[in-house]
């Protein structure tokens, strides 16, 4: 079996996907960078083979690996994060204007962007500090984001125990004045972390 690296030979023997996934890892490191794509002959290869390398046929003749640098994807994924973040932020007002207007429909039509936004924020925090072993107990901008997520899924979970209990007032008051508030300083957050991430000036 053939491997490359971001498009140069892995040195072998390589017998396996198993090993190759390896030896691309192996590589990758050396660069502080991580694999981020495989694919076996052309084809992308699926999550669970790359998990279970087992899975893998044994005809598998060229195994190409595409790695990254973590630190440009975390912080990519933080501002695309930010820029969700401020669409949330009009859909919550949007909300809020429904419910106000008694249109409960349309305030039930446009919760699940928010959640899935609120969500998103918070797996990309958490999945990018794992990623480049950033401490989140330890401040930017003055404020944590470890207590920033344990209290914004308090509110979370207030917002949902309201939209299941149809309780339109507690739900205009969660999302108008509580997710509100945890907006502004998510945005903080969110850039001064990507902000973090940035490669410095030469």
């Amino acid at each position: 079996m053939r491997a490359t690296l971001d498009g140069n030979d892995l040195p072998g023997p390589i017998g396996t996907l198993g090993e190759a996934i390896g030896a691309a890892r192996d590589a990758a490191a050396v660069g502080g960078r991580v694999v981020i794509e495989a694919r076996a002959d052309g084809s992308l290869v699926p999550d669970e083979m790359l998990e279970n390398p087992l899975l893998a046929p044994a005809s598998i003749g060229v195994v190409e690996f595409l790695s990254a640098n973590p630190k440009a994807m975390v912080r990519e994924a933080l501002l695309s994060a930010a820029e969700a973040l401020e669409k949330a932020r009009q859909d919550q007002g949007a909300v809020v204007a429904a419910l106000d207007g008694g249109e409960v429909e349309a305030a039930r039509s446009g919760m699940e962007p928010i959640l899935g936004a609120w969500g998103a924020c918070v797996a990309t925090i958490r999945d990018g500090a794992a990623l480049v072993g950033r401490d989140l107990s330890r401040p930017v901008g003055g404020a944590s984001p470890e207590r920033a997520v344990g209290t914004l899924i308090e509110t979370l979970t207030e917002v949902k125990r309201a939209f299941r209990a149809e309780d339109w007032a507690g739900l205009s008051d969660a999302v108008g004045e509580d997710l509100e508030r945890h907006a502004a300083a998510w945005d903080a957050m969110l850039r001064g972390l990507a902000e973090e991430m940035a490669e410095p000036r030469s």
